[in-house]
C-alpha cells in the first residue's frame, strides 16, 4: 500500500510538500517525475535531491528513507492537487494529517511537535518546535521522572512551567488591543507598529468605527494587534456606539491592552489614578502616552508600565514594540530549551 499526505498546511504558499510512503513509493513517483539529469529516482541515494519536472511544474524530489519520498512543489493549491491526482492515478491513497501522525509517530512529543510545525510561521517558533521534536522536552521529562531528590524534582518542574505561556503561543499569537478615548492617535500608532498605512487616519474625532486587526511579527513572535473605536461614553451616534460595543468585546479577550492617551495630558496623578477602560482588572496593561513629539519636555518620573511614544518617530515606536515583546517574553528561551508543548504524566 502506497499512501501520501500533505506535510504543509492547506492554502497558498511558496512551497508545498507531499510525502509518499510505501515499499514502492519511489517507483510510483518515478512514473510521472522526470529528473533534469536523467537520474532514476529508484536508484538515487537517500537524501539526494533531484531537480526535475512533474507535468510542466518545476519540482524537487528526494528519497528521505528507503520507503519514503518527498515532493517539493510550488505551494499553490492547484499545483498540489494536480500532483495528488497523479499519485492517486498510480495507486497511492491520500491519508489525512491526523491519520498520518498516528501511523508514523508513537512518541507523543514528536507527534505533537509534528502536528504544530506546519502552523509555525516564524523562524523562532519553528526552531523551538524542532528542539522539542529532537528531544529537548523528552530529556526534561526524563530528568523529572528520575530525580531522586524532591527539591531537585520541584526545581525542574518549576523551570519547565515557566515556559507554559510561551508553549501556548507558539502557533497562536498573543492578542494586543489598542484602546482609549477618541483622537488620541490609536490608529496612527497602529499603522506605525504595522509598518504600513493599514487604517484610515483623520484629525476628525471618531474616524475609526470598527475593529481592525492585523498580525505583526516582533522578534520572531507573532502578535494579533487590534485597533478599536474611541471610547466615547457621551456619544449619541448609533454607529459609534456599536463600534464601542465591539471594542469592549475585543478588550475582554485581550492578552495585553495598550491604553493610549495623549502625552500632553500626562501628570503623576493621571498616570496613577485615571482608568477609563471597561476591561477586567487582571488583563495586562501598558500605558502608552502618544504624541510625545507635541510635548516640550518629558516628565522626570515615568512609571515602569508606561512608555512615551510618537507615531511619527520610528525609534520610539521601536521601543514600544520591544516593550510589548518583553511584557510576554522577558527572557528568550535558548537553543535546546525544553518547552512544555504537551504533558505526558
Amino acid at each position: 500500500m502506497i499512501t501520501f499526505t500533505f506535510l504543509t498546511p492547506p492554502g497558498h504558499g511558496a512551497i508545498g510538500v507531499i510525502q509518499v510512503l510505501g515499499e514502492n513509493a519511489a517507483e510510483c513517483v518515478e512514473k510521472f517525475f522526470s529528473s533534469a539529469r536523467g537520474v532514476p529516482l529508484r536508484g538515487a541515494e537517500i537524501n539526494r535531491v533531484l531537480y526535475g519536472k512533474i507535468l510542466e511544474e518545476d519540482v524537487i524530489v528526494c528519497r528521505t528513507a528507503e520507503h519514503s519520498v518527498e515532493i517539493h512543489s510550488h505551494g499553490s493549491p492547484v499545483a498540489m492537487r494536480r500532483i495528488a491526482e497523479l499519485l492517486e492515478t498510480h495507486g497511492a491513497r491520500e491519508i489525512g494529517r491526523e491519520e498520518y501522525l498516528k501511523e508514523n509517530y508513537e512518541d507523543v512529543i514528536q507527534r505533537t511537535a509534528a502536528e504544530m510545525l506546519p502552523h509555525a510561521v516564524t523562524w523562532r517558533t519553528t526552531r523551538i518546535l524542532l528542539d522539542q521534536y529532537n528531544g529537548a522536552l523528552r530529556k526534561a521529562f526524563k530528568e523529572i521522572e528520575t530525580a531522586e531528590d524532591d527539591a531537585v524534582r520541584e526545581a525542574r518542574i518549576a523551570e519547565l512551567s515557566r515556559w507554559r505561556d510561551v508553549a501556548r503561543h507558539l502557533i497562536t499569537p498573543w492578542r494586543v488591543v489598542l484602546a482609549g478615548k477618541p483622537n488620541v492617535g490609536k490608529s496612527s500608532l497602529f499603522n506605525a507598529v504595522m509598518g504600513f498605512s493599514r487604517v484610515l487616519v483623520h484629525e476628525e474625532s471618531g474616524t475609526t468605527r470598527d475593529v481592525v486587526r492585523e498580525i505583526v511579527t516582533l522578534g520572531g513572535w507573532n502578535f494579533d494587534v487590534f485597533d478599536t473605536a474611541g471610547l466615547n461614553a457621551g456619544t449619541r451616534d448609533e454607529i459609534e456606539k456599536e463600534g464601542i460595543r465591539r471594542a469592549v468585546r475585543v478588550l475582554e479577550d485581550a492578552d495585553l491592552i495598550l491604553h493610549v492617551r495623549e502625552a500632553g495630558d500626562f501628570s503623576a496623578s493621571t498616570a496613577e489614578t485615571e482608568d477609563d477602560l471597561p476591561a477586567a482588572a487582571e488583563i495586562k496593561r501598558l500605558n502608552v502616552w502618544n504624541k510625545s513629539d507635541l510635548r516640550e519636555t518629558l516628565p522626570v518620573r515615568i512609571p515602569a508600565d508606561a512608555i512615551f511614544v510618537s507615531a511619527k518617530d520610528a525609534e520610539s515606536v521601536g521601543r514600544l514594540c520591544e516593550k510589548i515583546l518583553r511584557t510576554f517574553i522577558p527572557e528568550e528561551p535558548g537553543a535546546g530549551t525544553a518547552i512544555p508543548i504537551c504533558e505526558i504524566f
